[in-house]
């Protein structure tokens, strides 16, 4: 099946720390369409689903900001109407701000993800965009997840492993070649890159003096 083409989007993910109205405005000004921060986790499981929220940062600017969340449990056997708890517990700390989208990573696929997915997505009216590596693409379960959204995030490169999930899922092949099957489901794939530095002695933070790793007043 063809995919139409959509027009490049540019999505930068933030740490806790949030981000200030001068930065959001330079972000949007290179190019940056929108903004993700990390919630929190959905724990499920045969009872009651626990979803656990961190403190919403502070985030300013006009730009849209998504929200990203960890699945657990979607391995197990759960019940068909677990995602409309889930939906009803984000939605209460939502409030009547909604995000942009919900972002899903699943580090566990099971039988009854696809059907999590899907009815998370009409209950929230949101899109629901799940992350899949480029393993669980490769499976059943995988390939029925990303079918019923008809979109997911692949991560692709990255260092260390820290930020993203299966970022050396790739092998030595070609992306393209690693994606063959699910080339005929028609799904929107987003890259996903990790931008994380990589230095001894370590820098921690990207505003980090980084003098230490050369000659004199180099850097």
């Amino acid at each position: 099946e063809e995919v139409v083409p959509t027009p490049r989007r540019m999505v930068v993910w933030l740490d806790g720390n949030g981000i200030d109205a001068e930065t959001a405005d330079r972000l949007a000004s290179s190019g940056v369409d929108e903004l993700v921060v990390r919630r929190g986790t959905i724990l499920l499981s045969e009872h009651a689903p626990v979803v656990q929220m961190l403190p919403k940062p502070a985030v300013e600017g006009p730009m849209p900001t998504a929200v990203s969340l960890v699945v657990r449990g979607l391995d197990a056997k759960i019940d068909g109407h677990a995602a409309d708890a889930v939906w009803s517990a984000l939605e209460a700390d939502f409030g009547g701000q909604l995000p942009a989208e919900l972002i899903l990573d699943l580090p566990e696929i099971g039988a009854a993800a696809a059907e999590f997915v899907s009815r998370l997505a009409q209950q929230s009216g949101l899109a629901v965009v799940p992350i899949l590596t480029i393993s669980q693409l490769q499976t059943e379960e995988g390939r029925g997840v990303a079918a019923v959204t008809h979109r997911c995030i692949v991560p692709a490169f990255g260092a260390n492993g820290e930020d993203l999930r299966g970022d050396d899922d790739l092998g030595a092949h070609p992306l393209k070649d690693r994606l063959v099957a699910i080339r005929e489901l028609g799904i929107r794939i987003r890259l996903a890159v990790a931008l994380r530095p990589s230095t001894e002695p370590i820098v921690t933070a990207w505003a980090e003096d980084i003098d230490s790793l050369t000659d004199g007043d180099v850097a």
